[in-house]
């Protein structure tokens, strides 16, 4: 949840990312507040067979986390070189982690 004035403090997610808006999103909040955890789920998240943005994730990552990234790589400089680091490593990560996701499964005997 999110007070109205933080809305009008920082603007709504930005509609011109394919992906990741939300990310996108919670970092420009980071920069005028604090967030505290909630206990109780307040959205569950289902998958099903229709299309989703995952049928085309790979394609919009690319495009996506390199924006994201610019946007707010100031943001991360002005905390310092250790946090700057952190921040760049993260967003290698989970575009690595994402790549292999969408690798065909391999066994051992497949590498053989």
């Amino acid at each position: 949840m999110v007070r109205k004035e933080l809305i009008e403090s920082v603007g709504k997610p930005d509609p011109e990312l394919p992906i990741l808006q939300d990310r996108d999103w919670w970092l420009k909040l980071s920069e005028v507040c604090r967030f505290k955890a909630i206990s109780e789920p307040l959205v569950i998240r289902q998958f099903g067979d229709y299309k989703q943005i995952g049928d085309r994730y790979e394609e919009l990552r690319d495009i996506a986390y390199p924006r994201i990234y610019d946007k707010h790589k100031d943001l991360a400089r002005n905390e310092g070189v250790r946090f700057q680091m952190y921040f760049k490593s993260t967003f290698l990560e989970s575009i690595g982690k994402s790549a292999l996701l969408c690798l065909p499964q391999w066994t051992v005997e497949n590498d053989r």
